[in-house]
């Protein structure tokens, strides 16, 4: 059965895709599976948003190979969502700086 019949299939008589819509505790939700960084992640976009072009965000950690798992974990996302450039990156001991790449907010 292809995607389309399948969803062909699950549409109500009044044409809707679902049943219906109800408003609950959000403790009734399961947590959302999120990565390790995905926290920093939305950080540091916020931040750099707020950031002057000309300066960078310095984000200290407690272990020098945090930084690293970071920068790796963060510049794939990254490169991902926003294609290469958008951010940088530097490692410097248990620092990580980061700031707008060239192609920041490029489309």
């Amino acid at each position: 059965m292809t995607l389309q019949k399948q969803i062909d299939a699950t549409r109500t008589a009044n044409g809707r895709s679902w049943k219906s819509i109800t408003e609950v505790r959000a403790s009734e939700m399961r947590r959302l599976r999120r990565s390790k960084w995905q926290e920093l992640y939305d950080d540091i976009l916020l931040r750099l948003e707020q950031t002057q072009p000309q300066y960078a965000l310095k984000i200290e950690f407690e272990d020098a190979e945090l930084p690293r798992k970071a920068r790796h974990a963060l510049n794939k996302k990254l490169r991902k969502e926003h294609g290469p450039g958008y951010v940088d990156f530097a490692v410097i001991g248990n620092l990580l700086y980061v700031r707008r790449g060239p192609n920041w907010k490029k489309p």
